[in-house]
């Protein structure tokens, strides 16, 4: 299996999980491009709303620019967020390993993947586990 395969069997995982939303985020990645989750606050409850990376010129740019190449394997899928530490924009990938696919697998399925964090504030990114959850249809990163 190659690491975009590998990447369409993660974002199904994610649909699975309860990922909700009139973008066709397969289709997307299939075509090259990813998807971005931006958590919101909707009629007073948190919500993950779902768009096209290119459409949020800010958060393309940034990918674009400071994290592409920074990630060792396949983005497939973005969280972004404000936080106390700054603006945080979560990238999960396949690993280039693939004898590390079952154990990501696993862990994005248990709401604990691997994934690169870039903090935009502080021009700072590293390689950690987060923990996400759905909310109203879009997954943010609860820790």
């Amino acid at each position: 299996m190659d690491l975009k395969a590998e990447a369409i069997k993660r974002l199904e995982m994610l649909i699975n999980k309860g990922v909700l939303t009139d973008i066709d985020i397969v289709g997307l990645f299939k075509k090259g491009e990813l998807c971005v989750s931006e958590a919101n606050m909707v009629l007073g409850m948190p919500c993950g709303v779902i768009f096209d990376l290119k459409s949020k010129k800010k958060y393309y740019e940034i990918y674009k620019n400071n994290i592409k190449n920074s990630i060792d394997g396949e983005p497939y899928f973005i969280m972004a967020q404000n936080t106390s530490y700054g603006l945080l924009l979560s990238v999960l990938y396949v690993s280039k390993y693939t004898q590390e696919w079952q154990m990501d697998g696993d862990s994005l399925n248990s709401g604990n993947p691997l994934a690169y964090i870039y903090n935009v504030d502080e021009d700072f990114g590293e390689v950690g586990y987060i923990r996400f959850d759905i909310f109203n249809g879009g997954p943010i990163r609860t820790a």
